[in-house]
């Protein structure tokens, strides 16, 4: 923000942190609904297999959904790690530096839930193990 004489506008701490949250969590929102693509493309052909009784073809859409959403949260983690301050600087564009140092810390604590939703991904029911 800018003061009337055009001057970047001092953020106080706590509204520094809630804007870094907000800036991170739009990216974490399109990684969530990235997962959650790939889990209903795995619900139609799991669907699909049980409806033609065929388990081993819906066990094994299921391991491979599993195994591609863990091996690309992975990625993702590690990229965020290498990478993070890139995906900040996108999304954020000419917020302060303390927005995006704040940004940038959460962002990289929050990567690191993506393998726990790659896994829980499509498991809402109440008897599901995560």
């Amino acid at each position: 923000m800018r003061d009337a004489d055009g001057r970047p506008e001092h953020i106080p701490a706590e509204l520094a942190g809630q804007r870094g949250v907000g800036l991170a969590d739009s990216f974490n929102i399109i990684i969530i609904s990235f997962f959650a693509a790939i889990d209903l493309g795995t619900t139609v052909v799991v669907a699909f297999s049980l409806a033609k009784r065929n388990g081993k073809r819906a066990r094994a859409a299921t391991r491979q959904s599993l195994a591609l959403m863990m091996v690309l949260s992975l990625v993702l983690v590690f990229a965020i790690e290498q990478w993070g301050h890139l995906i900040i600087d996108l999304i954020a564009g000419g917020a302060e530096p303390k927005v995006k140092e704040l940004a940038l810390s959460y962002l990289k604590v929050s990567a690191w839930s993506y393998p726990a939703a790659a896994r829980c991904a499509g498991q809402g029911t109440p008897k599901s193990r995560c």
